[in-house]
């Protein structure tokens, strides 16, 4: 899965923010700093995408449950999510933390490759999965159709 953490300027208010691509979406959004001598940071589900860069995930409430999936697998519950509405009104899904910016980048980076995978960005996850579950004669690729053939790692191939 292709996930890209960029730099980003999208808000005004803080001086460290990244947002995550995956896939060719913008899926995530972090800002860092400090508050009352506590460093950390927000991580938001995009909105709307930087100028000149990748398209936010078309469907919010799809991407408001892979981040509430991603929290549960990565950090045990989803108790600390908010769900928030910015000043046009679409909905977005919202946590925060403390901890140094490097920690809020590696936590940020993990949430999104989690988010991605609930996603089905990885079409070959899906199909290793299938293969997994039909053949049973591990390691050989698996004859579908017209010389298309199942690989054991996913991978369609023709022959």
């Amino acid at each position: 899965m292709n996930i890209k953490i960029i730099a980003s300027q999208k808000f005004h208010h803080s001086p460290a923010q990244y947002r995550a691509d995956v896939e060719g979406f913008t899926l995530l959004r972090l800002t860092c700093g400090s508050s009352y001598g506590l460093s950390g940071g927000a991580i938001k589900t995009a909105t709307v995408g930087d100028d000149g860069g990748v398209p936010v995930y078309p469907d919010q409430g799809a991407l408001i449950s892979a981040m509430k999936v991603a929290l549960i697998k990565s950090a045990g519950s989803d108790r600390d999510l908010e769900i928030r509405r910015d000043s046009l009104g679409r909905a977005f899904g919202e946590i925060t933390g403390k901890g140094s910016e490097d920690d809020c980048v590696r936590f940020f980076a993990l949430l999104a490759g989690e988010m991605g995978a609930t996603l089905s960005f990885n079409a070959s996850n899906d199909m290793r999965d299938l293969y997994n579950d039909i053949f049973h004669t591990d390691g050989e690729a698996m004859y579908l159709s017209d010389g298309i053939y199942l690989e054991p790692d996913g991978e369609l191939i023709e022959r």
